[in-house]
Formats: structure tokens, C-alpha cells, sequence
């Protein structure tokens, strides 16, 4: 299982890159919106994971793999998001212990 996350933090980090590397090979021939190409690096690379797994002869979770390779895709918008949040609860345990202090 940490295999699979560990593969799947890989391809959903590499997809960023490997975007460009898409890019390149279909520039010309296919026309594809920048989200549809994210999407589709997503899925090769994903693909490309679970073949590496399979070939490793490792037992393939697919949950492990997709929860990793989300988290490495999205990690900037999770840690924004955990940050706001951190700072909402920072605020309001502010005004709790300003609120004790009258």
C-alpha cells in the first residue's frame, strides 16, 4: 500500500511537467483546452503508475494511488485551504480568550 502512494504522489507531482511534454506532441495536430490537457496528463500518468505497480508484481490499490496522486496535484490549493482554515480558528480563539478577559 505505501508503494501505491508513494507511485501516486510521483505521477500527480510529474503531471505538471508532463503537461508540457503533451503539449508539445500534440501542438499541431489536435487542438485541446489547457483543462482537458491537465486532465489528460492526469490519466496517462495515473495509467502509467498502475502498470508500474502491476509489473512490480505489488498488489495494486487503486485507492492508495489515486488519494496520493490527488494530494501531490493538488497540494497548493489543500495547504491554501488548511491555512485559511487554521487562520479562521486562530481568530476565533482570539476572541474567545479576549471575550474571558472582560
Amino acid at each position: 500500500m505505501l508503494f501505491n502512494l508513494i507511485v501516486g504522489l510521483i505521477a500527480g507531482f510529474a503531471t505538471r511537467y508532463f503537461e508540457n511534454f503533451l503539449n508539445t506532441i500534440l501542438t499541431g495536430k489536435y487542438k485541446m483546452s489547457k483543462p482537458d490537457l491537465h486532465i489528460l496528463a492526469f490519466a496517462v500518468l495515473l495509467m502509467g503508475a498502475s502498470v508500474l505497480i502491476s509489473v512490480g508484481g505489488s498488489d495494486g490499490l487503486p485507492f492508495a494511488l489515486i488519494f496520493g496522486a490527488s494530494i501531490s496535484y493538488f497540494y497548493k490549493y489543500l495547504w491554501n485551504i488548511g491555512k485559511d482554515q487554521y487562520n479562521a480558528f486562530k481568530g476565533e480563539a482570539d476572541d474567545d480568550a479576549s471575550d474571558e478577559a472582560k
